[in-house]
Protein backbone atom coordinates (compact mmCIF):
# COMPACT_ATOMS: atom_id res chain seq x y z
CA UNK A 1 0.00 0.00 0.00
CA UNK A 2 1.36 3.73 -0.52
CA UNK A 3 2.61 5.48 1.89
CA UNK A 4 2.04 2.44 4.56
CA UNK A 5 4.81 3.25 7.40
CA UNK A 6 5.75 -0.41 8.93
CA UNK A 7 8.79 0.91 10.86
CA UNK A 8 6.33 2.79 13.00
CA UNK A 9 5.19 -0.36 14.72
CA UNK A 10 8.38 -1.97 15.21
CA UNK A 11 9.81 -1.52 18.79
CA UNK A 12 12.30 1.29 19.45
CA UNK A 13 15.17 -1.26 20.57
CA UNK A 14 14.51 -2.83 17.33
CA UNK A 15 14.60 0.02 14.78
CA UNK A 16 18.76 0.75 14.55
CA UNK A 17 19.54 -3.13 14.00
CA UNK A 18 20.45 -4.20 11.05
CA UNK A 19 19.94 -8.20 11.71
CA UNK A 20 22.60 -10.49 10.04
CA UNK A 21 22.18 -10.38 6.17
CA UNK A 22 23.14 -14.09 4.53
CA UNK A 23 24.84 -14.06 1.39
CA UNK A 24 22.93 -14.98 -1.71
CA UNK A 25 23.24 -18.80 -3.56
CA UNK A 26 25.62 -19.40 -5.37
CA UNK A 27 24.73 -20.49 -9.01
CA UNK A 28 26.19 -24.14 -9.41
CA UNK A 29 28.27 -25.20 -12.10
CA UNK A 30 30.72 -27.49 -12.30
CA UNK A 31 33.66 -24.68 -12.21
CA UNK A 32 32.54 -23.24 -9.48
CA UNK A 33 34.82 -23.18 -6.30
CA UNK A 34 32.24 -22.37 -3.55
CA UNK A 35 34.87 -21.42 -0.90
CA UNK A 36 32.98 -19.14 1.18
CA UNK A 37 30.65 -20.16 3.68
CA UNK A 38 32.80 -23.52 5.46
CA UNK A 39 29.92 -25.77 4.32
CA UNK A 40 31.03 -29.39 4.00
CA UNK A 41 32.57 -29.54 0.45
CA UNK A 42 31.45 -33.36 -0.19
CA UNK A 43 28.38 -34.55 -0.44
CA UNK A 44 26.52 -36.66 2.62
CA UNK A 45 26.91 -40.02 3.23
CA UNK A 46 25.29 -42.63 0.87
CA UNK A 47 22.96 -43.91 3.57
CA UNK A 48 21.89 -39.78 4.28
CA UNK A 49 20.51 -40.11 0.84
CA UNK A 50 18.99 -43.23 1.53
CA UNK A 51 17.22 -42.69 4.50
CA UNK A 52 15.59 -39.38 2.65
CA UNK A 53 14.43 -41.48 0.09
CA UNK A 54 12.59 -44.09 2.20
CA UNK A 55 11.73 -41.30 3.91
CA UNK A 56 9.78 -39.39 1.04
CA UNK A 57 8.41 -42.89 0.11
CA UNK A 58 6.49 -43.13 3.39
CA UNK A 59 3.74 -40.06 3.52
CA UNK A 60 3.54 -39.85 7.32
CA UNK A 61 7.32 -38.20 6.77
CA UNK A 62 5.02 -35.53 4.93
CA UNK A 63 1.89 -35.47 5.93
CA UNK A 64 2.53 -35.50 9.66
CA UNK A 65 4.00 -33.61 11.80
CA UNK A 66 7.77 -34.19 13.10
CA UNK A 67 8.64 -35.88 16.42
CA UNK A 68 8.77 -32.27 18.17
CA UNK A 69 10.90 -34.00 20.42
CA UNK A 70 13.27 -35.53 18.12
CA UNK A 71 13.64 -38.43 20.86
CA UNK A 72 15.87 -40.94 17.72
CA UNK A 73 17.78 -38.05 16.63
CA UNK A 74 18.34 -37.02 20.79
CA UNK A 75 18.99 -40.61 21.09
CA UNK A 76 22.08 -41.08 18.10
CA UNK A 77 23.38 -37.61 19.23
CA UNK A 78 23.73 -39.46 23.02
CA UNK A 79 25.44 -42.08 21.34
CA UNK A 80 27.80 -40.29 19.58
CA UNK A 81 28.68 -38.24 22.23
CA UNK A 82 28.54 -40.83 25.28
CA UNK A 83 25.66 -38.48 26.73
CA UNK A 84 21.98 -39.20 27.95
CA UNK A 85 19.98 -37.92 25.56
CA UNK A 86 18.12 -35.69 28.36
CA UNK A 87 20.93 -33.65 27.46
CA UNK A 88 20.55 -32.63 24.23
CA UNK A 89 18.03 -30.58 22.82
CA UNK A 90 17.38 -30.41 19.06
CA UNK A 91 17.08 -26.84 16.82
CA UNK A 92 16.92 -25.64 13.70
CA UNK A 93 20.35 -25.35 13.13
CA UNK A 94 22.54 -23.60 16.08
CA UNK A 95 21.19 -20.36 15.24
CA UNK A 96 17.91 -21.40 16.49
CA UNK A 97 19.81 -22.46 19.23
CA UNK A 98 21.67 -18.92 20.08
CA UNK A 99 18.16 -17.58 19.49
CA UNK A 100 16.43 -19.91 22.36
CA UNK A 101 18.95 -19.23 24.46
CA UNK A 102 19.23 -15.28 24.33
CA UNK A 103 15.17 -15.17 24.51
CA UNK A 104 15.43 -17.45 28.15
CA UNK A 105 18.34 -16.19 29.68
CA UNK A 106 18.99 -12.09 28.77
CA UNK A 107 16.83 -9.35 29.21
CA UNK A 108 17.50 -5.46 29.07
CA UNK A 109 20.66 -4.32 30.33
CA UNK A 110 22.27 -8.11 31.09
CA UNK A 111 26.16 -8.41 29.96
CA UNK A 112 26.90 -10.79 27.62
CA UNK A 113 30.63 -10.57 26.75
CA UNK A 114 31.75 -12.08 23.46
CA UNK A 115 34.68 -13.24 22.56
CA UNK A 116 35.71 -11.56 19.33
CA UNK A 117 36.00 -11.90 16.30
CA UNK A 118 33.65 -14.35 16.00
CA UNK A 119 30.59 -15.36 13.95
CA UNK A 120 27.85 -12.46 14.60
CA UNK A 121 24.37 -14.44 14.92
CA UNK A 122 24.92 -14.47 19.26
CA UNK A 123 25.73 -10.91 19.32
CA UNK A 124 22.55 -9.81 16.71
CA UNK A 125 20.36 -12.48 19.08
CA UNK A 126 21.54 -10.51 21.99
CA UNK A 127 20.82 -7.33 20.65
CA UNK A 128 17.11 -8.33 20.09
CA UNK A 129 16.92 -8.70 23.72
CA UNK A 130 18.17 -5.63 24.76
CA UNK A 131 21.71 -7.13 26.63
CA UNK A 132 24.78 -4.72 26.90
CA UNK A 133 27.13 -6.35 24.53
CA UNK A 134 30.55 -6.43 24.92
CA UNK A 135 33.18 -7.98 22.83
CA UNK A 136 36.18 -9.04 24.24
CA UNK A 137 39.44 -9.47 22.03
CA UNK A 138 42.85 -11.44 23.24
CA UNK A 139 45.79 -9.34 22.74
CA UNK A 140 46.83 -11.83 20.06
CA UNK A 141 43.99 -13.57 18.50
CA UNK A 142 46.56 -16.46 16.98
CA UNK A 143 47.71 -17.07 20.43
CA UNK A 144 44.79 -16.50 22.89
CA UNK A 145 46.01 -16.11 26.84
CA UNK A 146 43.12 -17.03 28.86
CA UNK A 147 44.98 -15.00 31.87
CA UNK A 148 43.83 -11.88 29.86
CA UNK A 149 40.44 -13.32 30.09
CA UNK A 150 40.01 -14.51 33.50
CA UNK A 151 41.61 -10.98 34.50
CA UNK A 152 38.61 -9.07 34.08
CA UNK A 153 36.83 -7.81 37.32
CA UNK A 154 33.25 -8.22 36.00
CA UNK A 155 31.24 -10.71 36.21
CA UNK A 156 28.64 -11.27 32.93
CA UNK A 157 25.86 -13.02 32.85
CA UNK A 158 26.89 -14.97 29.67
CA UNK A 159 30.22 -15.17 28.05
CA UNK A 160 30.26 -16.73 24.76
CA UNK A 161 32.93 -18.52 22.58
CA UNK A 162 33.59 -20.72 19.67
CA UNK A 163 35.97 -23.74 19.57
CA UNK A 164 37.79 -23.34 17.54
CA UNK A 165 36.88 -19.93 16.69
CA UNK A 166 35.48 -18.46 13.26
CA UNK A 167 36.85 -16.61 11.72
CA UNK A 168 40.65 -17.24 13.39
CA UNK A 169 40.36 -20.98 13.20
CA UNK A 170 41.99 -20.99 16.39
CA UNK A 171 41.41 -24.03 19.22
CA UNK A 172 41.48 -23.01 22.75
CA UNK A 173 42.74 -25.74 24.82
CA UNK A 174 40.43 -28.24 27.42
CA UNK A 175 42.40 -26.82 30.21
CA UNK A 176 41.64 -22.81 29.56
CA UNK A 177 38.33 -23.74 29.26
CA UNK A 178 37.75 -25.62 32.48
CA UNK A 179 40.08 -22.81 34.37
CA UNK A 180 37.39 -20.40 32.41
CA UNK A 181 34.28 -22.53 34.10
CA UNK A 182 36.00 -22.82 37.71
CA UNK A 183 36.60 -19.31 38.00
CA UNK A 184 33.14 -17.83 36.24
CA UNK A 185 30.86 -19.91 38.55
CA UNK A 186 27.81 -17.49 38.48
CA UNK A 187 27.82 -16.87 34.36
CA UNK A 188 26.43 -18.93 31.98
CA UNK A 189 29.34 -19.75 29.59
CA UNK A 190 28.24 -20.71 26.03
CA UNK A 191 30.81 -22.58 23.94
CA UNK A 192 29.95 -23.28 20.00
CA UNK A 193 31.80 -26.21 18.90
CA UNK A 194 29.70 -26.08 15.22
CA UNK A 195 33.45 -27.09 13.89
CA UNK A 196 34.64 -29.75 16.74
CA UNK A 197 34.87 -32.68 13.98
CA UNK A 198 38.09 -31.04 12.78
CA UNK A 199 39.29 -30.21 15.93
CA UNK A 200 38.45 -33.21 18.02
CA UNK A 201 39.13 -31.38 21.55
CA UNK A 202 35.78 -30.51 23.19
CA UNK A 203 34.22 -29.55 26.68
CA UNK A 204 30.95 -31.34 26.10
CA UNK A 205 31.48 -34.20 28.96
CA UNK A 206 32.72 -30.63 31.28
CA UNK A 207 28.34 -29.90 31.11
CA UNK A 208 27.53 -32.64 33.38
CA UNK A 209 30.54 -30.96 36.34
CA UNK A 210 29.60 -27.39 35.25
CA UNK A 211 25.86 -27.01 35.14
CA UNK A 212 26.37 -23.48 33.91
CA UNK A 213 28.00 -24.52 30.52
CA UNK A 214 26.05 -25.19 27.53
CA UNK A 215 27.61 -26.68 24.29
CA UNK A 216 26.56 -25.36 20.87
CA UNK A 217 27.05 -28.27 17.59
CA UNK A 218 26.17 -28.09 14.51
CA UNK A 219 25.48 -30.57 11.60
CA UNK A 220 26.66 -28.18 8.79
CA UNK A 221 30.00 -28.87 9.12
CA UNK A 222 31.38 -32.05 8.92
CA UNK A 223 28.07 -34.00 8.35
CA UNK A 224 27.28 -32.36 5.29
CA UNK A 225 23.72 -31.41 6.40
CA UNK A 226 24.19 -27.25 6.43
CA UNK A 227 21.02 -27.41 3.76
CA UNK A 228 18.89 -29.48 6.44
CA UNK A 229 19.19 -26.63 9.29
CA UNK A 230 20.35 -29.03 11.95
CA UNK A 231 21.82 -28.36 15.00
CA UNK A 232 21.66 -29.51 19.29
CA UNK A 233 22.61 -27.87 22.53
CA UNK A 234 24.36 -30.13 24.99
CA UNK A 235 23.83 -28.92 28.54
CA UNK A 236 22.18 -30.21 31.56
CA UNK A 237 18.57 -31.17 31.35
CA UNK A 238 17.10 -28.54 34.07
CA UNK A 239 18.66 -25.48 31.66
CA UNK A 240 17.07 -27.13 28.37
CA UNK A 241 14.17 -27.40 29.95
CA UNK A 242 13.94 -23.93 30.24
CA UNK A 243 15.13 -23.24 26.71
CA UNK A 244 12.93 -25.61 25.10
CA UNK A 245 9.44 -23.71 26.49
CA UNK A 246 10.84 -20.47 24.13
CA UNK A 247 11.01 -22.97 20.86
CA UNK A 248 8.04 -22.98 18.57
CA UNK A 249 7.02 -26.77 18.46
CA UNK A 250 7.61 -28.89 15.57
CA UNK A 251 10.55 -26.64 14.40
CA UNK A 252 12.65 -29.37 13.40
CA UNK A 253 11.46 -31.15 10.33
CA UNK A 254 10.72 -34.68 9.79
CA UNK A 255 13.15 -35.07 6.61
CA UNK A 256 15.77 -32.99 8.77
CA UNK A 257 15.51 -35.58 11.54
CA UNK A 258 15.94 -38.75 9.34
CA UNK A 259 19.18 -36.93 7.41
CA UNK A 260 20.75 -36.25 10.88
CA UNK A 261 20.38 -39.35 12.68
CA UNK A 262 21.27 -41.04 9.37
CA UNK A 263 24.41 -39.22 9.28
CA UNK A 264 25.37 -40.17 12.62
CA UNK A 265 24.81 -43.86 11.51
CA UNK A 266 27.70 -43.31 9.31
CA UNK A 267 30.81 -41.79 11.59
CA UNK A 268 33.35 -43.63 9.10
CA UNK A 269 32.08 -41.36 5.92
CA UNK A 270 32.67 -38.00 7.83
CA UNK A 271 35.89 -38.69 9.54
CA UNK A 272 37.06 -40.04 5.82
CA UNK A 273 36.13 -36.71 4.89
CA UNK A 274 37.32 -35.02 8.21
CA UNK A 275 40.85 -36.53 6.97
CA UNK A 276 41.17 -35.69 3.54
CA UNK A 277 39.74 -31.75 4.55
CA UNK A 278 43.05 -31.47 6.77
CA UNK A 279 45.26 -32.44 4.08
CA UNK A 280 43.67 -30.47 1.74
CA UNK A 281 44.17 -27.65 4.49
CA UNK A 282 47.69 -28.23 4.57
CA UNK A 283 48.24 -28.25 0.99
CA UNK A 284 46.64 -25.03 0.42
CA UNK A 285 48.41 -23.01 3.60
CA UNK A 286 51.83 -24.40 1.74
CA UNK A 287 50.93 -23.54 -1.92
CA UNK A 288 49.94 -20.09 -0.81
CA UNK A 289 52.85 -19.46 1.34
CA UNK A 290 55.26 -21.20 -1.96
CA UNK A 291 53.96 -17.98 -3.66
CA UNK A 292 54.72 -15.33 -0.99
CA UNK A 293 51.78 -14.73 0.69
CA UNK A 294 51.00 -15.30 4.42
CA UNK A 295 49.02 -18.11 4.99
CA UNK A 296 47.31 -19.69 8.69
CA UNK A 297 46.74 -23.25 9.29
CA UNK A 298 43.70 -23.26 10.99
CA UNK A 299 41.72 -25.84 13.25
CA UNK A 300 38.58 -26.13 11.13
CA UNK A 301 37.66 -26.56 7.47
CA UNK A 302 39.27 -23.40 6.00
CA UNK A 303 42.52 -21.35 5.87
CA UNK A 304 43.03 -17.95 6.66
CA UNK A 305 45.11 -16.12 3.37
CA UNK A 306 46.45 -12.33 3.48
CA UNK A 307 46.86 -9.99 1.14
CA UNK A 308 47.41 -6.60 0.04
CA UNK A 309 43.77 -5.44 -1.17
CA UNK A 310 41.11 -7.95 -0.07
CA UNK A 311 38.43 -6.70 -2.03
CA UNK A 312 39.87 -6.63 -5.50
CA UNK A 313 41.42 -9.76 -4.58
CA UNK A 314 37.50 -11.18 -3.56
CA UNK A 315 36.55 -9.82 -7.05
CA UNK A 316 38.89 -11.18 -8.91
CA UNK A 317 38.77 -14.73 -7.94
CA UNK A 318 34.74 -14.45 -8.60
CA UNK A 319 35.09 -13.51 -12.52
CA UNK A 320 37.24 -17.16 -12.68
CA UNK A 321 34.39 -18.67 -10.66
CA UNK A 322 35.95 -18.61 -7.36
CA UNK A 323 33.87 -17.24 -4.10
CA UNK A 324 35.81 -16.78 -0.63
CA UNK A 325 35.11 -14.68 2.34
CA UNK A 326 36.57 -11.13 3.13
CA UNK A 327 36.90 -10.68 6.69
CA UNK A 328 39.18 -7.74 6.09
CA UNK A 329 36.81 -5.27 7.71
CA UNK A 330 36.75 -7.56 11.32
CA UNK A 331 38.62 -5.93 14.16
CA UNK A 332 42.26 -8.18 13.89
CA UNK A 333 41.69 -9.35 11.07
CA UNK A 334 43.29 -7.09 8.47
CA UNK A 335 43.87 -8.49 5.04
CA UNK A 336 42.52 -11.79 5.88
CA UNK A 337 40.45 -13.51 3.36
CA UNK A 338 38.89 -16.81 4.81
CA UNK A 339 38.80 -20.01 1.97
CA UNK A 340 36.90 -22.88 2.77
CA UNK A 341 38.46 -26.32 2.02
CA UNK A 342 37.55 -29.67 1.49
CA UNK A 343 38.23 -32.45 -1.18
CA UNK A 344 42.04 -32.83 -2.47
CA UNK A 345 40.73 -32.09 -6.13
CA UNK A 346 39.08 -28.90 -5.16
CA UNK A 347 42.49 -27.87 -3.30
CA UNK A 348 44.38 -28.31 -6.46
CA UNK A 349 42.17 -26.57 -8.70
CA UNK A 350 41.97 -23.26 -6.20
CA UNK A 351 45.89 -23.28 -5.82
CA UNK A 352 46.09 -23.74 -9.74
CA UNK A 353 43.66 -20.14 -10.42
CA UNK A 354 45.55 -18.77 -7.66
CA UNK A 355 48.70 -19.13 -9.64
CA UNK A 356 47.57 -17.91 -12.94
CA UNK A 357 46.14 -14.79 -11.03
CA UNK A 358 48.97 -14.45 -8.70
CA UNK A 359 51.16 -11.70 -10.47
CA UNK A 360 47.52 -9.28 -11.00
CA UNK A 361 46.73 -9.68 -6.50
CA UNK A 362 49.97 -7.77 -5.73
CA UNK A 363 49.07 -4.70 -8.84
Amino acid sequence: MSGFDAQKFLPEHLAGLKGYAARPPVPFSPGVLKLDLNECLAPPSPRVRQALQAAANDTTALNWYPDPTCRQLREAIGRYLKIAPQSVLVTNGSNMAMEAFARTFLSKGDHALIVSPVYDIFREQCCFQQARVEPFYFADPFAPDFNELLARPETPKVIYLANPNNPTGVGHRREDLDRLLHQRRDTLVVVDEAYNEFYGTSCVDLVERHPHLLVLRSFSKAFSLAGMRCGYVVAQPGVLALMQRLLAPWAVGALTQVAATAALEDLTAMRAFVAECATSRKLVVEGLRKLGFVARDTHANFVLWQVRNPSKVVQQLADRNVYVSNKATLPQMEGYLRVTVGLRAQADQFLEIVTELCAQFSD
